[in-house]
């Protein structure tokens, strides 16, 4: 059963100054992650015990949500009955797997191949100075699109808030959006 919610990684976001990128938010109570060889361009990984954030010196976008999945290249397929349309598929014996997608609200989503993934388990973290992570919020036309999109991929949509403002959290066990 294909279910993105159980394999979050991090958010991703461009930076083409990964050290001083890392200064910042470890000046926040930010430590850094372990990282893998994964990616051709410097990368760095930091976290607070809570969520996860992946500074690429190479992105498309700005800001993207990365998940992990076991055998990607066989997830496709499912992927595609549940509505996701491919920008981008990186696929074969010879490459790292990875594919590309938005949701409705137009947000970058990459999936990475993954054998086995294990969030680092990170307690007693000082708090950061700037709070902990809530939720990633972006604003929605249709939410209701965003809302079927998003369960069909694991994500469980919590009723109807009205404060701070009106908004669907869309809830996961390491993201909610």
């Amino acid at each position: 059963m294909l279910n993105l919610a159980r394999g979050f990684l991090e958010i991703s976001l461009r930076t083409p100054a990964i050290r001083e990128s890392l200064a910042f938010y470890e000046a926040l109570g930010f430590v850094q992650g372990v990282v893998g060889e994964s990616w051709p361009h410097p990368y760095a990984v930091l976290t607070d015990g809570r969520i996860t954030l992946g500074l690429h010196a190479q992105l498309d976008a700005p800001l993207a949500l990365t998940f992990v999945m076991p055998d990607l290249a066989r997830s496709v397929e499912d992927l595609l009955a549940r509505g996701v349309a491919l920008e981008q598929q990186e696929l074969g014996a010879d490459v790292f797997h990875r594919v590309r997608f938005r949701d409705p609200l137009e947000l970058p989503v990459q999936l990475i191949e993954a054998r086995t993934f294990s969030p680092a388990a990170l307690d007693g973290l000082a708090p950061v100075t700037c709070g902990y992570f809530a939720e990633l919020g972006a604003p929605a036309r249709d939410a209701a699109s965003a809302c079927t999109f998003w369960e069909a991929l694991g994500f469980v949509a919590m009723g109807e808030e009205a404060e701070p403002f009106p908004r669907t959290v869309l809830t996961s066990d390491h993201l909610n959006l």
